[in-house]
């Protein structure tokens, strides 16, 4: 059975869950199941149950409490669950953009043709794209190390992307760009990679290798008194929903969205530009389940600044009028940056500066980007 709860208020969301859990969490020796999309999204909802429980809400102890949680990565937790139980798929990993990225950067690189001289060809000379061999190569046709990195990220990247998101579309998507269909083949292709003796499969391969030793369906390792705490989310891929959907069945599924119910016609200028994915996210998220509104009349009831304001018209969908500039009140600031790293450095000085006001914790801040892996390399430059 599947319970989904949505809220625009991600304190208050997280709250409710946390008296969820602590409702459903009857057995000292099985905690429920909590999954996140990210490290830092878990780790800012622990702190926001010790500050919860610090607070003397709730019962137990928040310390020990969050020891003995099960908290799992989407992607791990359902790779996991989907894995046969034959013995071809007991040393089965999740194919990671990582991994993929540095099998890529192996097979462009290699050498096609006869020996490793003027008769022989690199791999990614061999795909007749001009434009790739322009992009990974020096005038003088040495290759350009930071280029190829690059480029094998962006189309690791990509291909595990289509696998997400698109898989029944796969070979339609990888077949507008010829060279982007051999190189898919050629490094990952129906069965996946291999090494030594270690098969790399995507989740969409999983599920396939899944239901043929289930003759048909889906068939799931998981304890059906133990259920799953969803936190967090509102976009995932085709794949992930297709899999939670059929688990939904069996098990006991508790999904936490910071979304709302968006009208299709919001008079909401943001809500009207940008609010079709969210609308759509909704709709895929509550298919065939009632999802529940969380609200509180003290969310968003603060006007005292232009970010409040902004809040307040999105989660009461009421138009936005034009507001006197005022200098002082950085509440809402837009930063351009050229280049990844000066986006960071932004960044660093901004959480600084937060951290010298009285009173702001590390807990207080939560930094998110649509695809923060993008981030990770200027992230340790930076921070570390």
């Amino acid at each position: 059975m599947k319970n989904v709860y949505t809220s625009w208020d991600l304190d208050l969301l997280a709250d409710n869950m946390i008296e969820k859990i602590m409702e459903k969490w009857d057995s000292p020796f099985s905690s429920p199941a909590v999954v996140f999309t990210d490290p830092k999204t878990e780790q800012w909802f622990k702190l926001r149950w010790l500050k919860k429980k610090s607070q003397g809400a709730g019962k137990g102890s928040g310390q020990g409490i969050l020891m003995n949680l099960k908290t799992l990565r989407i992607q791990q937790f359902l790779f996991d669950l989907v894995t046969p139980d034959a013995a071809a798929f007991q040393k089965a990993e999740r194919l990671s953009v990582e991994l993929l990225r540095d099998v890529i950067i192996s097979k462009l690189t290699s050498r096609e043709g006869s020996g490793t001289g003027a008769g022989s060809k690199y791999y990614f000379e061999t795909l007749d794209a001009p434009e790739v061999t322009t992009y990974l190569t020096t005038p003088d046709k040495k290759i350009n190390a930071n280029h190829l990195y690059d480029f094998a990220q962006t189309i690791a990247s990509l291909f595990l992307d289509y696998e997400d998101t698109r898989p029944d579309a796969l070979n339609q998507l990888l077949a507008q760009q010829a060279w982007q269909k051999k190189l898919y083949d050629d490094v990952i292709g129906e069965k996946g990679l291999e090494i030594e003796g270690t098969k790399y499969l995507t989740l969409y391969q999983l599920t396939k290798e899944n239901k043929k030793a289930g003759g048909g369906n889906l068939t799931f390792s998981w304890k059906k008194d133990r259920p799953v705490f969803i936190f967090g989310f509102s976009g995932i891929g085709q794949i992930y929903r297709q899999v939670l959907d059929d688990f939904s069945k069996d098990f006991q599924l508790e999904v936490f969205l910071q979304l709302g119910d968006i009208p299709k016609e919001p008079k909401n200028q943001l809500l009207d530009k940008w609010g079709g994915f969210g609308r759509e996210q909704f709709g895929l998220w509550s298919k065939n389940t009632q999802a529940a509104l969380i609200t509180s009349a003290e969310s968003f009831s603060r006007t005292d600044s232009i970010l409040h304001k902004t809040q307040k018209a999105i989660a009461e969908d009421t138009e936005m009028t034009a507001l006197k500039f005022d200098a002082s009140d950085t509440s809402l600031t837009l930063t351009a940056a050229p280049t990844a790293l000066r986006e960071i450095d932004a960044l660093h000085s901004k959480i600084c500066h937060l951290l010298e006001k009285d009173g702001v914790q590390l807990g207080d801040i939560l930094v998110v980007a649509p695809h923060i892996q993008n981030y990770k390399t200027a992230i340790e430059q930076v921070f570390d």
